[in-house]
């Protein structure tokens, strides 16, 4: 009796591990299933880098057939550039996140660091329109030649987006030369503003809606120097813009933001280059799956303002809105826009 209860119980052990094996195996099965994406980041604590990892966690949530894995990263020329280093089948499955038309175009002329043109990325939807005014503290810095000298503290050393703003106020008269340019971000400058280690610093906000002029609200940075500090905008005039644009062939523009008081600052109707963040994809990535990528960011939209400010502001409307001619959208993704009746920039949205 002893040796049968012993066997009995060596039988059901093997038959509890094998089930075990057998459902670890149907798991790993389920999972090889899924098509893997690999979603660039960009710079921690960024809101393209905060909606991207957020972007990850809601697709992954609502499919059952897609796995995201995201990741932080140094900087979106640099993705751009290790992007088209990968090999053809692995940068198929890449999903770059935050990075503006502005960087994606600085890869399309494929300018050194760039290994020749990378003309693969395709816009799968626009996160924000992020607009950056120049402020300053001084009431009378107005014009291009009072802002000569001046400490002027705007992105990174080699930022595609700072590269348009040095164009944009050498087109309106300033060159590079005569003003000390400090590379840093919103923080860096918010802060280098109240403490008066610089003179003008660019500041950033999320905008949204119809009409010349958007509504927007500041990024904690620029809130905090708002209420702290009596600001003004610095103002370029919008033939400044165009004439940047004309020379770089990057696509610069003039967002108008409404006039709005936020603590001790009062600004006017102003017009302020925008980061147009988005997420890009691969020209190749299947259509099946990018339709499913849209679906879910066109249905769950309104989950992104759990993870960043910005995700508050997020709009259907705005999602084929980049400023990129429409050609450069995943062929899916303007299939998808069209079926709802939206319209891309071109077309005036």
């Amino acid at each position: 009796m002893y040796r049968m209860k012993r066997l009995l119980s060596v039988l059901g052990m093997a038959l509890l591990f094998s089930t075990i094996l057998l459902l670890g195996s149907h798991d790993k099965a389920f999972s090889s299933n899924k098509v893997e994406l690999k979603l660039l980041g960009g710079p921690i604590n960024s809101s393209g880098y905060v909606l991207s990892f957020a972007l990850a966690e809601i697709v992954n949530k609502h499919s059952d057939r897609i796995h995201i894995s995201a990741m932080e990263t140094k900087g979106w020329s640099a993705d751009v550039m290790g992007w088209q280093l990968k090999p053809k089948e692995e940068a198929k499955y890449i999903i770059q996140g935050g990075c503006s038309p502005i960087h994606i175009q600085q890869g399309r002329q494929g300018k050194k660091p760039m290994q020749g043109p990378f003309m693969e990325p395709r816009c799968l939807a626009l996160i924000c329109h992020m607009p950056s005014p120049w402020i300053t503290l001084d009431p009378s810095l107005k014009t291009a030649a009072d802002l000569k000298g001046q400490t002027i503290i705007f992105g990174g050393a080699r930022s595609a987006f700072a590269y348009s703003m040095v164009a944009i106020l050498e087109a309106w008269g300033l060159p590079e030369t005569q003003y000390r340019r400090v590379p840093g971000g919103f923080t860096q400058g918010a802060d280098g503003l109240i403490d008066g280690t610089v003179d003008v610093a660019y500041m950033g906000s999320s905008a949204w809606g119809p009409g010349e002029y958007k509504d927007w609200v500041p990024n904690p940075g620029a809130e905090r120097l708002y209420s702290a500090k009596a600001c003004y905008v610095i103002d370029p005039p919008l033939w400044a813009y165009e004439k940047a644009k004309e020379k770089t062939g990057y696509p610069i523009y003039a967002l108008g933001c409404k006039a709005k008081k936020v603590g001790k600052t009062s600004l006017p109707d102003f017009h302020a280059m925008p980061n147009d963040t988005s997420w890009w994809v691969h020209k190749d990535l299947p259509e099946d799956i990018v339709k499913e990528l849209c679906t879910i960011i066109y249905d769950h939209i309104e989950e992104f303002g759990k993870y960043h400010a910005t995700g508050k502001f997020m709009r259907h409307e705005a999602l084929p809105a980049a400023s990129c001619s429409k050609d450069w959208y995943h062929p899916e993704a303007i299939r998808f826009y069209e079926s709802k009746g939206l319209k891309f920039s071109e077309e005036g949205s």
